[in-house]
This record gives C-alpha cells, structure tokens and sequence, in this order.
C-alpha cells in the first residue's frame, strides 16, 4: 500500500498523542505516540512500513496498530506530505520529537547545567502533552516558540 493510502487511514482513523513513560528508573520520559484502531490487514501494513505492535485493547476486542517515539516521528514525516485533516498536530507532534531528539542528543558534562536542562524539557513536555490532549493549537505553538528560545540561550 502507498504511503499516500496509509496517510489517508491515519488521517481518518489516526489518533496522535505525546505518550509519557515512568521508566524502569523512574525518572520519565517523553515520546510520540500514533496509534490507529482497524481491520487488522491495513493495520499489518502499517507495522511492516513502520514498525510498532499490533494488539488487542481488551475493549470489545478491537485490534490496534501502535507505534512511539523516533518509529512514530519517522511515520509522521514520511506521510506528511499526503495529511490533510491532521496537518497541525503532525507538524506540532514533528517539532515535539525533533526538540526530544535534540535535548536527548546533547551530551553535557556538568551535571547541574544537565538537571536544569532536563527540568526544563519536563516543564514544557508536560505542558506540551497536555495541549496536545485538549488540541488547543494556539498554547502548542506557543510551547514550541517559548522552549526553542530558550534553548539558544
């Protein structure tokens, strides 16, 4: 199936979050999160094209493709292009993982300075997945402009 086709499932039966995880050493993370309920062939194809899980929700037994974090955000930028209806929360959800992808990648040696840092990426991921949950795109953009400013400095 083409990556226009997948596009138009998700943008259709999609559902896109920012999902948040405890961790095994309970600091917590951050990440993606594309999931999309359906006939369980189309939803075989977006595990092969992408990666993820195809399970059951325990929900009247209805099957559910997943997919997270660098997976989800590579998904996202590969059908982009073909988005119609979801277009802001993708390109918000995109901004998300590259900040993620960024602050995940910068290696600091101060501890202190690595604290502060990782404070201040909870502070606004939180605050981010929770504009995201109530889609209110307006405090999503603000987020993203508010914390790239101040990851300059």
């Amino acid at each position: 199936m083409s990556l226009q086709k997948l596009a138009g499932i998700l943008d259709k039966k999609g559902s896109l979050s920012v999902g948040f995880d405890n961790g095994k050493s309970g600091t917590g993370y951050y990440y993606e999160q594309i999931r999309i309920s359906g006939d369980p062939e189309e939803l075989e194809l977006f595990k092969e094209e992408f990666g993820g899980s195809v399970s059951s929700n325990g929900l009247h037994c209805k099957r559910i493709w997943r997919v997270t974090s660098d997976k989800a955000l590579n998904a996202l930028k590969l059908m982009k292009p073909f988005i119609k209806i979801k277009k802001d929360t993708i390109n918000a959800l995109i901004k998300f993982g590259d900040i993620r992808n960024t602050y995940g990648g910068v290696s600091i040696v101060n501890t202190k300075d690595y604290n502060q840092k990782r404070e201040l990426f909870l502070n606004f991921a939180s605050r981010f997945k929770q504009a995201i949950s109530e889609s209110k795109s307006g405090e999503v953009k603000r987020l993203i402009t508010e914390f790239s400013h101040r990851r300059r400095r």
